[in-house]
C-alpha cells in the first residue's frame, strides 16, 4: 500500500516535488487480511517521462504473512464419572518449516485444580505439524455443587493471526446428564421453545428483562416469569446481613456478586465480606457483623454470566461477517454489561487489529472511542486499506451502506497508549 491506498498490479501513483525539494519517500505498507499466501514481492519503479531521465534499477520489497490459527471443538463436555475429556483441535496454516507456539487464555467459572485439571498456557506446533489436540479433564471432587463452564480462547499475538473460530465454550460436570443440559444458551432455547437461541438474542433487551431471565435460570425454572418465580430476600440475622433466594443456584455459567450502597446511589463491590452458607432450599449469603451505630445500608445480589457474550457473536452482529480475525498482543472481548467490543492489553505503542471480510450489501453503523486513554492512543477504521474514521479519544460515529456483491475488508486498528478501544454497535 502506497500512502495509505491499495495498489493493484501495474497501478501508477504521482509523486510531486515542491520547489527546492530533491527527494521524496514512498512508503510500502501491506494491508493485513485473512489469507495466508506466503511471501509476496512488491516492485517500485520510476516511469520515464519526457521531462526527466530515469537511472537506477526498480526496488523490490518482500512482504510475508503471519500464519493463521483457529480452533475446532471435537468434544464439548468433560465428564468426571466416565473420564470423558473435552477436546479442542487447534489448527494452523502457512509454511510448516518452523515450529509455532500459540498462547491460550482461560475463562469461565471452572477453576483449574478445583473443577478441572490444569490447562497449559500455550501449545506448540512442531515443524511440519498443522494441528494439535488439547484435552480438558473434569475433577469429580470439585463438581459436587454442579457443572461449570470453561471458555478457551486463542490469545492474539504478533507472531500469528487468530482466525475464526478462536473461542470455545466447554462444560465440565460429574455426570453426562447434568453436563449436556448445562449452560444458559441451552436453557434459553428450551424455555422459549426455540424463539431465543442464546444470550446474544437478549443483547438489545432492557437490563430488567435480562435480569428476569437470569433469575429464572439461576432458580432452575422452566420459563421466565413462570409460576413460583422467586425473588431475593434481605434480612438481619444476629447482627449480620443475609441475602437469600430459593432455587438450586447451581448453574454452570452463573457468577454472583454482592454490592452495597449507603443510599441507593453508588454501588460498590461487597462480595469479599460475604460467604456462601450451605442451604438445601437455595442460595444463602451471610455478611460480616454490622458495626454498632452504623447507618442505613442497602445490599443487592448481582448475577452475571461467565463467559457472557463471546466476541465472535458481537463481531458477527456488527459486520454480518462469518470470517474475521485478530492480531497483535492486545485482546478483543465483549463487555458483559454492555455488549460493546473492547480492545485492551499490550504494551504502550503496540498495535492490535480486528479484521473482518464481508460480501454483498452490508450496513455498517457503529461508534468508536478510546476510554481512559492519553495522547498516545489512536483508533482507526479502514475499508479495503483506506482510512474511513479515526479518533484519539472522543466518540466518532460511522454509518454507511456498502453496496455491490464484491468482498470488502474491514479493519479496526488500535495503537495503545494506556486506554481501551471501544466499538459500540448501533442497531
Amino acid at each position: 500500500m502506497v500512502e495509505g491506498a491499495r495498489l493493484s498490479e501495474g497501478q501508477r501513483s504521482v509523486i510531486a516535488f515542491a520547489r527546492g525539494e530533491t527527494s521524496r519517500t514512498v512508503t510500502i505498507r501491506p494491508v493485513p487480511d485473512l489469507e495466508t499466501s506466503g511471501l509476496k514481492t512488491v516492485q517500485v519503479a520510476v516511469l520515464p517521462q519526457y521531462k526527466f531521465t530515469v537511472s537506477g534499477p526498480p526496488m523490490d520489497q518482500a512482504i510475508t504473512d503471519q500464519p493463521k490459527v483457529w480452533l475446532e471443538v471435537t468434544q464439548a463436555n468433560a465428564i468426571a464419572a466416565t473420564a470423558q475429556r473435552a477436546r479442542v483441535r487447534i489448527h494452523r496454516d502457512g509454511p510448516l518449516t518452523q515450529s509455532l507456539t500459540v498462547d491460550l487464555l482461560l475463562g469461565g467459572t471452572a477453576g483449574e485444580g478445583v473443577h478441572i485439571q490444569d490447562v497449559p498456557d500455550s501449545i506448540t506446533f512442531p515443524a511440519g505439524g498443522d494441528s494439535r489436540e488439547l484435552e480438558i479433564s473434569a475433577r469429580a471432587a470439585g463438581l459436587s455443587s454442579g457443572p461449570k463452564v470453561v471458555m478457551l480462547r486463542l490469545a492474539p499475538r504478533d507472531r500469528y493471526l487468530t482466525g475464526n473460530p478462536n473461542e470455545a465454550v466447554l462444560y465440565a460436570g460429574n455426570s453426562a446428564g447434568e453436563t449436556i443440559r448445562a449452560g444458559f444458551d441451552r436453557w434459553l432455547q428450551a424455555s422459549s421453545n426455540g424463539a431465543l437461541t442464546g444470550l446474544d438474542s437478549l443483547a438489545s433487551a432492557p437490563p430488567e428483562t435480562l435480569r428476569r431471565y437470569l433469575l429464572a435460570y439461576a432458580s432452575s425454572l422452566s420459563a421466565v416469569d413462570g409460576p413460583g418465580s422467586p425473588g431475593v430476600a434481605l434480612r438481619i440475622v444476629d447482627g449480620r446481613p443475609e441475602l437469600s433466594a430459593p432455587g438450586k443456584f447451581d448453574a454452570a455459567d452463573l457468577r454472583w456478586t454482592v454490592q452495597s450502597s449507603a443510599g441507593l446511589g453508588q454501588w460498590t463491590d461487597a462480595g469479599s465480606s460475604f460467604v456462601q452458607v450451605p442451604d438445601p432450599h437455595g442460595l444463602r449469603l451471610l455478611g460480616q457483623p454490622l458495626e454498632a451505630g452504623a447507618g442505613a445500608g442497602f445490599y443487592r445480589l448481582s448475577m452475571t454470566l461467565d463467559p457472557g457474550l463471546p466476541a465472535g457473536s458481537r463481531i458477527a452482529a456488527l459486520t454480518g461477517a462469518t470470517r474475521y480475525g485478530m492480531s497483535g498482543n492486545g485482546t478483543w472481548k465483549s463487555d458483559p454489561a454492555t455488549g460493546d467490543l473492547v480492545g485492551a492489553g499490550g504494551d504502550a505503542g503496540e498495535v492490535s487489529r480486528m479484521i473482518a471480510s464481508v460480501s454483498g450489501p452490508v450496513t455498517l453503523a457503529f461508534e468508536m472511542e478510546i476510554a481512559d486513554g492519553n495522547a498516545d492512543d489512536s483508533f482507526v477504521f479502514y475499508i479495503d486499506g483506506v482510512r474511513q474514521a479515526q479518533t484519539g479519544g472522543g466518540t466518532v460515529r460511522f454509518q454507511r451502506e456498502l453496496t455491490g456483491p464484491s468482498t470488502r475488508l474491514l479493519m479496526w486498528e488500535f495503537t495503545r497508549g494506556r486506554g481501551r478501544a471501544v466499538i459500540r454497535h448501533l442497531p
